[in-house]
């Protein structure tokens, strides 16, 4: 997921509005002349100080550069980049196949979406992080990023790197490790009292599951005080429209304006209020709850953060944690409404929960209310694009990469690839391996040591929130109403929709 703490995409080198289109257009994309070096390469990735990568860097030395390397186009096209997103790199994969490369402002930049180059990219050390926004960024103290509609405030955990972030990530572990226990009552509650203001009839589910995700990650922030911080939430709704209005422009500027900073600026002064308000409440405090000492406000303080990185740190996690889990569970709640048996056995699933204790005897055994949301994050994945650079020259799919070389990896084709997805644009939530952590090809929270921390916290919202929604509300699409992927998204690497998403709710 749009999660937080995992994606952090290289900023393309095209941030002006006004710049042409550096491509082709795919009607006239070509793959590069092959040189049979693929069949002579054994398929076996060497390491790039063994005999085998310093045999093919020999071989490679004497082919012409035109002529070697990866299959792809001459260029990326600028326009279909910012216009169709995921959706072009995708079409790439299925002329190029799993591995391909394109150039981008004369740089070669790599996309693979094969399990083997997965767990090399993700897993090694021979790949890195990259964040590189600062071309857009300038001073401010604001980052433009491709994969969340809004930007992010500088100088919090999603963009320290090295020992920096190590370190916070050690501070969070306490909410990010088997707290969903801790908080799915909260989860319950809040849950409970959002559904209750719903209305029967015609609705924006987008909308509906935005505040709802968003009131649930103030408990995550605040722990059992969340209540108290609901009215703070306006103006986030506030920025949010703001920059999904500033973005949906295809090919619109990515350098960050004064009013951009002006919105996060209003952000970064609530959540200095919250914080402030936070640390009074809890300072009274004799016995804290689990609950509470695990809640990130509560971590912070505790571990001497300032004022303002707790502030910035809230800002962004209700920004990330609130877009991505949102987009997953308003889209896999659309397409629910197209499948009467599957509310049918959600709603099951529902009953024999509520007749066997209620959440906290059946947390762990919402299996097939999972498998939806699994389902849901695999065909909606919310954040696109994953991007590493290599630490070191060494090889991918047997061909040299060169220290440098940025790799995308671009989540939507990972999870619509056929060798892995049978019928990848079905909704089947008995497809088998579903497992957001352990399926081969599932990214929605990345992998490896950077993958997402707060997974398990976003997976325990979505979960109770969709099992109680089925058993409060019957769903069905509005006649004439066209699916939400036909229509208008944010023009970034994310799946949101700018004029919401409506369906209809019935009460049960």
């Amino acid at each position: 997921m749009a999660c937080p703490f995992s994606f952090r995409p290289r900023l393309p080198n095209h941030a002006s509005p006004h710049a042409p289109s550096r491509g082709v257009a795919e009607s006239d994309i070509r793959p590069e002349p092959s040189n049979g070096l693929q069949e002579t390469v054994s398929t076996e990735v060497p390491s790039a100080s063994s005999a085998g990568y310093r045999r093919i860097s020999r071989v490679m030395s004497h082919i012409a550069p035109e002529e070697r390397g990866f299959p792809g186009p001459a260029a990326e096209d600028f326009v279909a980049y910012n216009t169709d997103n995921h959706h072009y790199i995708t079409r790439l994969h299925e002329q190029y196949g799993n591995t391909f490369q394109l150039t981008r402002d004369g740089q070669k930049v790599l996309f693979a979406r094969g399990n083997q180059e997965l767990k090399q990219v993700l897993l090694s050390e021979d790949f890195g992080k990259t964040w590189d926004s600062e071309a857009a960024s300038g001073v401010s103290q604001v980052d433009y990023v491709m994969n969340l509609i809004q930007p992010l405030l500088k100088n919090t955990v999603f963009n320290k790197h090295g020992e920096e972030n190590a370190a916070r990530r050690c501070t969070y572990r306490p909410l990010f490790t088997n707290s969903e226990e801790h908080f799915a009552p909260l989860f319950v509650e809040c849950i409970t009292g959002v559904m209750k203001e719903w209305q029967a009839g015609a609705v924006d589910i987008q909308d509906l599951c935005h505040d709802l995700l968003r009131k649930n990650m103030v408990h995550v922030l605040c722990g059992e005080f969340g209540p108290q911080f609901y009215d703070s939430l306006p103006v986030f709704d506030e920025v949010m429209e703001y920059f999904v209005q500033r973005y949906t422009e295809a090919c619109h500027s990515q350098l960050v304006t004064e009013e951009d900073s002006r919105m996060m600026d209003r952000l970064f002064q609530t959540g200095l209020k919250i914080v402030a308000e936070f640390k009074a409440l809890s300072a009274k405090v004799q016995e804290p709850s689990d609950t509470l000492k695990r809640c990130l406000l509560y971590l912070s303080d505790r571990a001497g953060i300032s004022s303002e990185e707790m502030a910035a740190t809230l800002v962004n996690v209700m920004i990330a944690a609130g877009e991505a889990p949102a987009s997953i569970l308003a889209q896999t709640l659309e397409e629910i409404a197209k499948h009467p048996d599957v509310q049918g056995k959600l709603l099951q699933e529902a009953m024999n929960r509520q007749a066997s204790g209620g959440f906290e005897r059946w947390f762990d055994g919402l299996h097939y209310t999972q498998s939806c949301i699994t389902e849901g994050m695999r065909l909606f994945a919310p954040a696109t694009l994953v991007q590493r650079s290599a630490q070191r020259h060494t090889t991918l799919a047997g061909f040299p990469v060169a220290k440098g070389t940025v790799v995308g990896v671009c989540v939507h084709s990972v999870h619509h690839n056929p060798e892995e997805w049978p019928e990848p644009e079905l909704f089947n939530p008995d497809r088998p391996g579903l497992d957001y952590q352990l399926s081969r090809g599932m990214l929605t929270f990345s992998k490896g040591p950077r993958g997402c921390p707060g997974k398990h916290v976003a997976m325990a919202i979505c979960k109770v929130a969709l099992n109680m929604i089925a058993e409060e509300f019957e769903l069905s699409v509005l006649p004439g109403q066209p699916p939400s992927a036909e229509c208008p998204k944010v023009a970034k690497m994310v799946e949101w929709s700018v004029d919401g998403i409506p369906v209809a709710l019935k009460r049960r």
